[in-house]
């Protein structure tokens, strides 16, 4: 059974410059307050003019009860679209930064991705599991663990809670990640729920982090 997925709110993605200290205000790339009265269009608040499209998606209230300042998602045909700007793509380090509430645990799709292209893993995108949340990044080829490296948090979500997810891609490596064939770790990377990092997990043996620059990014809610 489609199940109806995220109501999200304040979507951050930025560069990471600084552990300690971050002003995360600098560096933006996109950040959408989601404050708009309509459904079509999402303004991009840094003044990066990354406007989104919305398609199948819903206003709603934030966790304060502020009308028109989350969006709902479907969990069958929703989606927010970026336009493409090879300027967005970034390398390590960076980090994405939203709200998040679940109507059910268990609910399995992605939530943010910088570039999706069907059947292959590209760029970066963090995911919903049944009992947690999962960052990745992906080496251009097919779709498979070989080309990806992810990291999945210890973490079990509560219904109808707002949580908020920080995952940071850092430009170190984490030796204590999977090996890949040819010898090579993970970058490190960090996932923060409700301000505190949490344990997780590396899971897959791919390469380094790749784009596809012929393709749009965008943030699939079809599942």
């Amino acid at each position: 059974m489609k199940q109806r997925l995220i109501v999200c709110v304040i979507l951050i993605f930025w560069i990471f410059t600084n552990t300690y200290g971050q002003d995360v205000y600098e560096d933006l790339l996109y950040y959408y307050p989601f404050s708009e009265n309509g459904n079509f269009l999402a303004a991009d608040a840094t003044g990066n003019n990354f406007t989104a499209t919305l398609t199948d998606v819903e206003n709603t209230t934030d966790r304060f009860g502020n009308q028109n300042s989350a969006k709902q998602f479907n969990g069958e045909s929703s989606f927010i679209a970026i336009p493409f700007d090879p300027a967005a793509l970034a390398d390590f380090p960076f980090s994405y930064s939203f709200w998040i509430k679940l109507d059910s645990v268990g609910h399995v799709g992605g939530i943010i991705g910088n570039e999706w292209v069907e059947n292959y893993y590209t760029g970066s995108w963090i995911n919903v599991l049944p009992e947690s949340i999962s960052m990745a990044y992906g080496d251009c080829g097919f779709a498979g663990q070989q080309n990806r490296k992810s990291k999945s948090s210890n973490h079990f979500f509560l219904n109808e809670q707002w949580h908020h997810i920080t995952c940071v891609f850092r430009d170190t490596i984490d030796m204590t990640s999977t090996v890949d064939e040819w010898g090579n770790y993970s970058m490190d990377m960090d996932i923060y729920i409700n301000g505190v990092v949490t344990t997780g997990e590396y899971s897959g043996s791919g390469g380094s982090l790749c784009y596809d620059s012929n393709n749009v990014p965008q943030w699939p809610e079809e599942y």
